[in-house]
């Protein structure tokens, strides 16, 4: 899964099984940026110069999470270990994240450097894909029967 530009980003309910790369971040995905950027302000700004009369445009976020959800999901077999021995905030190998690249700088933006979000992984789903829906899977061949 390629994220990028997303301010709300949420992965659930996959199976990730034998990919070299599970998830990986864009130098844009940073919610830091938003932050600083004042992307909220930029959003009613623009909605009340176009008429809108949305009483819930304000209600929006104040802050972002600087991370990506992608709890929930089903992992193979070396990335569980993984997490198990990394733990929460630990630097995974099929996951390129804000572990990976921590800041980056914008063209047309200065020099300032803005943090790329984080992907949370845990927790993460337990027993069989088939069994909680995820149609087609095979378990042991790692593929997906596609029609």
């Amino acid at each position: 899964i390629f994220c990028d530009f997303s301010s709300y980003p949420l992965i659930r309910g996959n199976h990730f099984d034998g990919n070299a790369t599970h998830i990986r971040l864009g130098r844009f995905q940073s919610s830091h940026w938003e932050q600083e950027a004042g992307s909220k302000q930029f959003v009613m700004r623009t909605a009340a110069q176009a008429g809108s009369r949305n009483p819930k445009l304000a209600e929006g976020p104040e802050k972002f999470p600087e991370t990506v959800d992608a709890t929930g999901n089903w992992w193979d077999e070396t990335t569980v270990r993984d997490m198990d021995a990394s733990g929460p905030e630990g630097n995974l190998d099929t996951i390129f994240d804000g572990h990976d690249l921590p800041e980056v700088t914008y063209d047309g933006f200065g020099e300032q450097k803005y943090r790329i979000d984080k992907v949370v992984s845990l927790p993460r789903k337990e027993g069989d894909p088939v069994a909680a829906g995820l149609e087609g899977w095979r378990g042991t061949e790692g593929e997906l029967d596609v029609p």
